[in-house]
């Protein structure tokens, strides 16, 4: 894994993206759009996504397995990242198992402000029995999906929007500081300003 900065490196709002290294012109052409620069975004390039964002094996959707590498990525991340003796204040966002990623982390973790899980891999199996059953350890969750998402012939993904949808009624149950945007699309639409929605959202909520 490496790490890309953007943005303002005396900023005391710190955002962690996992990503991969073909996101990378999206998530630049998005934040020259963004009015805000009071922020730094640290983008952390992974090396291999479906079992370094995975919380624990799970067959594949598209082939290839995955994988229960979270822990030993946000471990990393935690390490690399974040420095406790400042000021600042962190914050985790992802796209996709990446989304999955950011909430997953917050329920393992206290040291993020705020996380957004935009167009997140809910669906992933035991994912909303695990939120359900567990308390987040963050006051501010940004939750985003396409309104077409849900509309696939794969049976595990077509149930991404019942599922963000009981982890977010879940999440105002435990009195989160939560939303719940929906964006026009399926799951490959507009990717850099669903991301730059949930960043601002945070820098305005969190």
């Amino acid at each position: 894994m490496y790490i890309k900065y953007f943005g303002n490196e005396n900023a005391n709002k710190v955002f962690i993206q996992l990503s991969d290294e073909r996101e990378l012109p999206i998530i630049e052409e998005s934040l020259s759009k963004c009015e805000s620069t009071d922020y730094l975004l640290a983008v952390v390039i992974v090396d291999d996504w479906n079992k370094d964002l995975s919380p624990w094996k799970a067959p594949g959707v598209f082939g290839e397995d995955f994988g229960d590498g979270a822990d030993k990525t946000l471990d990393w991340v935690l390490n690399n990242l974040i420095d406790k003796d400042t000021n600042k204040n962190y914050y985790l966002i992802g796209y996709s198992l990446a989304g999955l990623f950011a909430l997953y982390s917050a329920y393992k973790t206290d040291v993020f402000s705020g996380i957004a899980a935009v167009s997140p891999s809910v669906w992933f199996p035991g994912f909303v029995p695990f939120c359900k059953e567990g308390n987040i350890l963050t006051k501010n969750v940004y939750l985003s999906l396409g309104d077409k998402e849900h509309k696939t012939r794969n049976a595990e993904m077509a149930k991404v929007k019942d599922s963000i949808e009981e982890i977010y009624k879940d999440l105002k149950k435990k009195e989160i500081n939560c939303v719940l945007e929906y964006n026009p699309g399926n799951h490959f639409k507009d990717v850099g300003e669903r991301m730059t929605k949930g960043l601002v959202w945070l820098l305005s909520n969190a």
